[in-house]
């Protein structure tokens, strides 16, 4: 069910919220870099699927889909101009393997699992408690996402 899929969803995610501060991803660049282009590729794709579904309110989704093109910002701003060959290069396994199975089953409850899971923190403004320790790091202009 979808709240099987977010539970299971949000301890993982903030187990891996954990470990990326722990590893360093506020004084390492290309690490941030790295985690940031795991949440471009899935949200990039997640819009796709959204856009192909039939059983959302698209206009109201529409101001949220635009998150892609806010890391993809922040992508470019950390890495130059060479960051779309970055960002290929970054993509995990995992990324991979969850694009995949939200392709394969896209569901109405595994997109909306996943509009919550992704989504849902920008939204409600989960970022806010990262936003100043991104923007020491790394500067201004890698906090669109926030």
């Amino acid at each position: 069910s979808c709240m099987d899929v977010i539970r299971t969803s949000h301890t993982k995610g903030q187990l891996l919220r954990t470990l990326f501060i722990m590893s360093g991803v506020f004084s390492d660049k290309l690490l941030y870099a790295e985690l940031l282009t795991q949440f471009f590729v899935t949200t990039e794709a997640l819009g796709a699927l959204i856009d192909e579904a039939s059983e959302f309110d698209l206009e109201t989704l529409e101001k949220y889909k635009g998150f892609h093109l806010d890391y993809l910002s922040d992508l470019s701003s950390l890495l130059g101009p060479s960051h779309l060959a970055q960002i290929d290069s970054f993509k995990t396994p995992s990324s991979l393997k969850y694009i995949q199975a939200l392709k394969e089953n896209a569901s109405h409850e595994s997109l909306l699992a996943g509009i919550i899971i992704l989504w849902g923190p920008m939204v409600i403004g989960g970022g806010a408690m990262l936003y100043p320790k991104v923007k020491k790091a790394y500067g201004g202009e890698c906090v669109k996402t926030f």
